[in-house]
């Protein structure tokens, strides 16, 4: 999995992703991303999960994770699988 730090403009749209770290511990993404927030001043810090719904046992396992964290109006980290 990694964590991406996404920049979007204005009108919503996204203007880059930089890749700040791999990690097989959704732990460690989500830790590195919180310690960024709190060095921003955020203190509301909540992970919204946006991993969209599977039917069956199968594509549990091939489902791919996505969880969001908003730092600003502009600026997410965002962890995908």
């Amino acid at each position: 999995m990694k964590l991406l730090k996404t920049i979007i403009d204005e009108s919503g749209n996204k203007k880059y992703s930089l890749k700040i770290m791999e990690s097989e511990s959704i732990i460690d993404l989500k830790n590195t991303g919180e310690r960024y927030a709190i060095e921003k001043g955020v203190t509301d810090i909540s992970w919204l999960d946006c991993t969209h719904p599977t039917m069956g046992d199968n594509k549990l396992a091939d489902r791919n994770t996505r969880f969001t964290l908003s730092i600003s109006e502009s600026e997410f980290f965002v962890i995908e699988k």
